[in-house]
């Protein structure tokens, strides 16, 4: 089997910038181009990371990610670490772009190394998304955050290499991550759809440009006639869907007793344990967040957007508290051998 790399996941915290270089003619010519090596830049947000690619803006399971040399993969730290609310502000921030179009031809200006005109524009590429979001949370980690290239976040000066970031991918690691059966990309797909409908409408009725998701409610409350135009967009889309897509994939996560024949030894079993409460307090947190501001949206307007948003973030939350429950049993039944 071919020896494969992967991010060190459980050594990544919040915030922490993910360099990588890719295959082909394209990330060689960036990397050449920008006096590096490296091609691509993301941002972690807990556990996904967060990055531009030419579809888009989206989050994606860094236990996917797979790369055929060490080399061609590296973790970036603030120096001194970042404090707790400045992770938090970088998370936000981060997510809070899910849904931008991709710029290419201010990516193409980086490499090709032209004029760099100011720039209010709403769309983003890998590099300028990250240093963005660090400039947004009051950290300049590059002298020009509308336009660097992954490898002007290699040399920031702010940033620091972590060692033992990378390791050498399992054979079941690897497995996972080759697995066509990505349920984040299908909802990633779902999403760009009705985005790309509502922008579509949006354009026709000349109401100004969607720059990404979170932008939509902003649309329709001022202009309460596309509510349910877009609404229809969204559930014909397929993407309030997959709110329980995770039940197929992972049962044991909600069932006490898969739970325990999946770990039959009490070694394996508290190993597991410990990471899955680790995975569901941030997604407690991410989820809890996402319910909150979804229920003020509601309060302040009433419509049938702010309804579903609120309906899929509380359902949401939910499935992650039942997993939480389910911990709890297995624990219980596991003190009680």
């Amino acid at each position: 089997m071919t020896t494969k790399y992967m991010f060190n996941i459980p050594s990544l915290e919040v915030g922490d910038v993910l360099l990588s270089r890719g295959e082909g003619t394209g990330a060689s010519l960036i990397a050449k181009h920008t006096d590096g090596h490296f091609s691509h830049a993301m941002v972690n947000v807990g556990n996904s990371v967060i990055h531009a690619m030419p579809d888009g803006v989206y989050s994606k399971n860094p236990q996917r990610l797979l790369f055929d040399s060490s080399d061609d993969i590296r973790v970036l730290r603030v120096r001194g670490g970042l404090t707790s609310q400045q992770k938090v502000n970088i998370e936000r921030i981060a997510r809070a772009w899910v849904g931008a179009l991709y710029s290419k031809s201010e990516a193409i200006a980086v490499v090709a190394k032209k004029l760099r005109k100011p720039t209010s524009s709403q769309k983003q590429f890998c590099s300028r998304l990250v240093a963005q979001c660090y400039q947004e949370a009051g950290i300049q980690v590059v002298p020009n955050a509308e336009y660097c290239s992954p490898n002007d976040l290699a040399l920031s000066p702010m940033l620091q290499a972590i060692p033992d970031s990378v390791v050498e991918a399992s054979e079941t690691e690897i497995k996972f991550a080759t697995d066509k059966d990505d349920y984040n990309i299908t909802i990633q797909r779902c999403t760009f759809t009705w985005l790309a409908k509502a922008r579509a409408l949006a354009s026709r009725r000349g109401l100004g440009e969607i720059a990404r998701q979170s932008d939509v409610g902003n649309l329709i409350g001022e202009n309460p006639s596309l509510d349910k135009v877009v609404c229809n967009y969204i559930r014909s889309s397929g993407y309030l869907g997959y709110v329980d897509v995770d039940r197929g994939i992972n049962p044991f996560r909600y069932d006490k007793t898969l739970f325990l024949e999946k770990y039959p030894t009490e070694t394996e079993l508290r190993h597991a344990i410990a990471a899955e409460r680790n995975v569901n307090a941030t997604e407690l947190k991410r989820h809890g967040y996402n319910y909150a501001v979804a229920r003020h949206n509601l309060d302040v307007l009433d419509n049938e957007y702010h309804r579903l948003e609120f309906l899929h973030t509380a359902n949401l939350l939910g499935e992650v508290q039942v997993r939480v429950a389910v911990l709890n049993e297995v624990e219980n039944a596991l003190d009680g051998r």
